[in-house]
């Protein structure tokens, strides 16, 4: 899009990165790493990559500073990430990873994920079968759709949202903070995450610790980037302890404004979602299948194909 968003030498400079190719040790079925795969910027080298570090071919790329993803009522996202949680506004840190920040984050749909296949991350879920069950938003990590995908509705379906940026790892903030269960199957239930908030912080518990913040990195197709109709906005935003980074989750909208979130339909509008959204019911499991959304107002509006006829 960035061509469309006065942004074409952001695009010429991505476009030129995208030689490299992975040498590392082989790989079975469709996994993203297998030998050949085109690397992205965010992988820090060409044989053991690190999705939290930029490659240091890509610095110019990473290190952009994309003003129309950002979002001016977080201040905090003029930072840049670098490692293990560190944020810095000096991109000429060599301790540093340097990747931009952004605030808009796009729709995963009302569908949490699993432990069989990760929410949809490995490029070895992009099957018909993934395809058509699980991934019941617009969006997903390697995985594609067109706008006929929306049988809802463009008027009806979300597109992006907000998700703020917090300077603080390991922040106990529900604005860009997340916590993490070391029993995975909890997540799998809302309402185990919405009882680790307390006002505008999170709490812990046995089996229940914070997490690293959802931090929003420019250039990242992971869980983090995307975003769920889960819970309401400014709710917790939760995963499992294993491979908290890049598997399944609950990643709630939120954002500095009072009351709610900005968020984007697939027909290019934009509404402001309220806290007190229409939700359903948090102990509700998700669905794993075709059908309604058990979420509500707010989950049907993230499912692009499941037959409700509710809008915002």
């Amino acid at each position: 899009m960035t061509p469309f968003m006065e942004q074409g030498s952001l695009y010429e400079l991505y476009t030129s990165s995208i030689a490299k190719t992975y040498t590392g040790g082989s790989a079975t079925g469709t996994d993203a790493r297998s030998p050949g795969y085109i690397f992205p910027p965010w992988h820090n080298n060409y044989t053991s990559p690190n999705y939290n570090a930029c490659n240091p071919d890509y610095r110019n790329l990473c290190s952009a500073q994309f003003d129309t993803m950002k979002c001016p009522s977080d201040a905090n996202a003029k930072f840049f990430f670098g490692v293990l949680g560190a944020l810095s506004t000096d991109v000429t840190d060599a301790s540093l990873a340097k990747n931009s920040m952004r605030n808009y984050v796009y729709n995963r749909g009302d569908w949490i994920g699993n432990s069989a296949n990760l929410g949809g991350w490995n490029s070895g879920d992009n099957n018909e079968v993934f395809r058509n069950n699980n991934v019941r938003g617009p969006f997903a990590s390697g995985i594609w759709f067109g706008l006929e995908s929306c049988s809802d509705g463009t008027s009806s379906t979300l597109s992006f949202s907000e998700a703020a940026v917090t300077p603080k790892a390991l922040s106990p903030t529900i604005r860009g903070g997340t916590v993490q269960f070391a029993t995975a199957a909890n997540v799998l239930t809302p309402k185990n995450c919405l009882d680790t908030k307390d006002g505008k912080y999170l709490k812990v518990s046995t089996g229940i610790t914070i997490g690293n913040p959802e931090y929003g990195m420019l250039f990242d197709g992971r869980r983090l980037a995307g975003f769920t109709t889960v819970l309401p906005p400014n709710n917790p935003s939760c995963a499992p302890s294993a491979d908290f980074h890049y598997s399944f989750g609950i990643n709630t909208p939120n954002s500095y404004h009072s009351g709610g979130v900005n968020a984007a339909l697939m027909d290019g509008s934009v509404r402001f979602v309220s806290e007190t959204v229409d939700a359903g019911n948090p102990s509700d499991i998700q669905p794993t299948a075709g059908g309604p959304s058990v979420y509500g107002v707010w989950g049907a509006m993230g499912s692009k194909n499941g037959g409700e006829s509710k809008g915002l």
